[in-house]
């Protein structure tokens, strides 16, 4: 087609969507002119020495790469402003990392037949990734969340856990919330199917116990109370990331008791380390101290620097 078209104008072709619905047509008639080449004679060409010329020379070209793999030569770097500077660009920017995806998966990416990468965002995607963007750099300008913020966000968690996202990225961009309450709000859906459907953590009865804790329109009423959110966020993430490290470990494999053991004791220690980092509990460590061993028989160990 490009010997048709010549190389300026095929390159503007496959940048269209034209070319991916008719290649499927194309590929299935031997006896369309765009299979001859117009250097040669009609009869010198066509879609069996096309499709052969054009395997030996990916062959070819695929013999010439140090490495043959996917991840190797498909990446995706996420650029920061200062790493537009060369000397700054592997301190700033994220990546490059592998990328895996394709045309027609649920990772769509848009390749075209030249080898080059290309990222294709409706218009909707553009906005998003604006308001993300921007929702990203007011939160890291914030050093504490609005209390208002925190308890609207983890009302809607129990309300409707999918527009937990939405309304999280609303209130970073009014610089409401700080960059760690944003990621764990971001990821809130994930987390809470997880820990409310896995039975792991719907068997552990430490991990249960604790969460009513949450909950508890005792310790709410304490000084302590504005910071029961941020409390939860910490604490089941810790016991989520650690489930994930720890699943597929050699020691537990077909071992589910064990892992169940482990995962309870491990509920216990996290709680009590996310306790005893809290500037409230620091300030007051022995009522705090006496108030959750004497009521859900947890121990918080003294914090450092106390």
């Amino acid at each position: 087609m490009q010997d048709e078209l010549g190389e300026e104008d095929f390159e503007a072709y496959l940048k269209t969507y034209s070319y991916m619905r008719a290649y499927h047509v194309l590929s299935h008639n031997d006896s369309s002119e765009w299979w001859h080449d117009v250097a040669t004679e009609k009869t010198s060409a066509g879609r069996a020495v096309v499709v052969q010329i054009a395997f030996n020379e990916t062959v070819e070209q695929l013999e010439n790469e140090q490495s043959q793999l996917w991840k190797d030569h498909f990446t995706l770097e996420h650029p920061h402003a200062l790493g537009k500077m060369e000397a700054l660009a592997k301190i700033f920017n994220v990546g490059p990392l592998p990328l895996d995806g394709g045309i027609e998966v649920l990772n769509k990416q848009g390749f075209v037949p030249n080898g080059d990468l290309k990222y294709k965002f409706s218009n909707k995607d553009k906005l998003y990734f604006r308001t993300l963007d921007k929702a990203v750099n007011e939160s890291t300008r914030v050093t504490e969340s609005s209390l208002d913020a925190l308890v609207e966000l983890e009302k809607l968690k129990d309300e409707n856990i999918y527009a937990v996202r939405d309304r999280a990225i609303d209130l970073a961009r009014e610089g409401k919330l700080s960059l760690s309450d944003f990621k764990n709000f971001s990821n809130s859906a994930g987390l809470k199917l997880l820990y409310e459907r896995n039975i792991f953590f719907t068997q552990s009865q430490p991990f249960q116990d604790y969460m009513s804790i949450f909950k508890d329109p005792m310790m709410s009423s304490t000084q302590l109370g504005v910071e029961l959110t941020a409390i939860k966020n910490r604490f089941t993430g810790n016991i989520v990331n650690w489930f994930q490290e720890n699943k597929d470990d050699e020691e537990y494999k077909n071992k589910p008791r064990k892992f169940q053991d482990a995962f309870d004791a491990e509920v216990k220690v996290q709680l009590g380390k996310v306790l005893s980092g809290n500037l409230i509990i620091k300030g007051d460590y022995e009522t705090y101290k006496d108030l959750f061993l004497r009521e859900y028989g947890i121990f918080i160990p003294k914090p450092d620097g106390t």
